[in-house]
């Protein structure tokens, strides 16, 4: 049997900014070289639009054929016409798509991962999907509850992030910390979106855990894509502790790897429920954790994390004292990691989603 793997065409529309789309992409990446070089007897097909996957080093397995760009306001019509026509011409076993369900009116069975809570019209799509693939138990519950999908068309399917994301040893974390934050402690915060309110959150909280602790501790922002924009530069200029703060744009995913695993904790603020990767990323350096009091996230990490109110910079703040003067809390935090971190490495999400690949072609 052959099978085409094939991304859907209008690539992360569902998603508000480029960093956002590349956070995903690059989960894409790394799942679709995962799945060939797991099956590598088959044969995968990728369709992607030029938002999608470039300078990538994909398997000798995987063919990708790019969509053509057209006027901005027949874009979307035109891609969804490409699309139905190719996969006409190649007659796939199944199509998996990663953004918005595209019907191709024939009875091809198709799987669909799912980022976000749907529109009206994308809950008539996706009805006729044989999968949906969420990546959290609360969010399939809330799609349960307010769509009435059928409970087995749903599937949790946790992300699991790449191997560089372990902790380090001492020399490495000594290294890190004189590269970029002058060999002292810091607090790591991962911007994936642009967000002035959460950007001007951290520095609020920042301040208030200097003015309580008058320590050398520095702030680290890594915007992992994307600069800083305008509006959020202009705010560090005038920032009373902007000595102790240090920007780092578009880093390489080995030194933003060891910038995580380095870190006293990281802070993640986020407006989505549902982007978990980061956060498997962050257990699995067996790095204390400071999020937002989602769900969807104390799901994932449980008490291996602390716990903020959205958008609270005292309660942000009161979490990074907590962390910085209890030792016993951190060292409970960074124990729990690891028990997840153990866990999560003995799952292989790449079988698991094959097994639901080969049902959903054999039904």
């Amino acid at each position: 049997m052959q099978l085409y793997i094939c991304v859907m065409l209008v690539a992360f529309t569902f998603l508000n900014t480029q960093q956002n789309k590349n956070v995903y992409r690059n989960y894409i990446e790394h799942f679709i070289n995962e799945i060939s070089s797991f099956q590598k007897e088959h044969q995968f097909l990728l369709i992607a639009n030029h938002l999608f996957f470039s300078d990538v080093d994909w398997n000798k397995n995987i063919t990708v054929i790019k969509l053509t760009k057209s006027l901005k306001i027949l874009q979307n019509l035109s891609e969804k016409l490409q699309f139905k026509k190719i996969i006409k011409q190649q007659q796939p076993e199944i199509i998996i798509h990663f953004s918005e369900y595209v019907n191709t009116n024939d009875k091809i069975p198709q799987i669909v991962f799912l980022q976000e809570i749907p529109t009206k019209k994308e809950i008539l799509q996706l009805a006729k999907a044989e999968k949906i693939i969420v990546n959290n138990h609360h969010f399939k519950n809330e799609l349960l509850e307010k769509f009435h999908f059928r409970e087995e068309q749903i599937e949790v399917l946790y992300p699991q992030p790449k191997k560089i994301f372990q902790p380090l040893d001492l020399n490495e974390v000594s290294a890190v910390k004189d590269g970029y934050a002058d060999g002292r402690e810091y607090f790591l915060f991962v911007q994936n979106e642009e967000n002035l309110e959460h950007f001007i959150t951290i520095l609020k909280a920042f301040s208030e855990f200097k003015k309580w602790q008058k320590s050398s501790m520095k702030l680290l922002i890594v915007s992992r894509f994307n600069s800083l924009s305008k509006q959020e530069k202009e705010k560090l200029t005038t920032y009373k502790f902007k000595d102790d703060v240090v920007i780092l744009e578009n880093l390489d995913e080995v030194k933003y790897s060891k910038i995580i695993a380095t870190a006293y904790a990281v802070i993640y603020s986020s407006s989505k429920q549902n982007s978990l990767l980061l956060i498997f990323e962050i257990l699995q350096s067996q790095t204390p954790l400071i999020i937002n009091d989602f769900n969807s996230f104390k799901e994932i990490a449980n008490d291996a994390a602390l716990y903020f109110e959205q958008q609270s910079f005292i309660s942000l703040s009161e979490k990074m004292q907590s962390v910085y003067k209890d030792e016993n809390l951190r060292n409970s935090i960074i124990s729990k990691a690891q028990e997840i971190a153990n866990k999560l490495q003995k799952t292989n999400p790449t079988e698991i989603f094959w097994q639901t690949i080969a049902k959903a072609t054999t039904d």
